[in-house]
């Protein structure tokens, strides 16, 4: 199964944000009414596409380096890092990055959920109010799943967790029930 998760900015940073194969893991969770637990849905995935979109920014200073999205894509020992980042010459453009696993990165390789502590690419930076698509092949767990402790016991349904995890600023806007993960 292929599936789009989006996800916006509700702070700006920065900082690196590693994201792993833990945190994809816990974009797509299920639960039952009355429990603090979730079981995982994601059982095996491949990263397709990720998509950044940064709000426009006003003119800058000459000395001043404009903010614009930026993705590394860890090498992983399979081949070097590399970077990719993009920027906004006005305002009347924001900023967008397309861009799709390099060959032979961590990401350009099937991953499993929960299973190790891989990472596959850092979000350089974050603006309050930019958007991430990050498009991804999906094999769903069969059987006992992994479970992870939510703040959901009064839901029911399908969850969708924040791409930088608990108490992060990514948080998603795909559909699903809004709570802490």
């Amino acid at each position: 199964m292929r599936r789009t998760f989006r996800f916006v900015a509700t702070a700006a940073s920065g900082a690196d944000l590693a994201i792993t194969d833990a945190l994809i893991s816990r974009l797509m969770m299920s639960t039952v009414s009355g429990s603090t637990t979730a079981n995982e849905l994601i059982g095996g995935f491949k990263i397709d596409r990720i998509q950044v979109w940064f709000p426009p920014t006003g003119p800058q200073p000459l000395s001043a380096i404009n903010i614009g999205p930026g993705i590394t894509w860890l090498g992983g020992g399979l081949g070097t890092n590399k970077v990719v980042t993009r920027q906004s010459l006005s305002t009347a453009e924001p900023a967008h990055l397309d861009s799709r696993p390099p060959k032979n990165s961590q990401a350009a390789f099937w991953g499993t959920g929960a299973g190790n502590s891989n990472t596959y690419f850092f979000v350089n930076q974050a603006a309050e109010g930019a958007y991430i698509d990050l498009s991804l092949s999906i094999k769903f767990n069969v059987g006992v799943c992994t479970t992870t402790t939510v703040a959901a016991a009064a839901f029911s349904g399908l969850l969708y967790g924040r791409l930088d995890g608990l108490g992060g600023i990514w948080s998603a806007i795909t559909g699903g029930v809004a709570a802490a993960e």
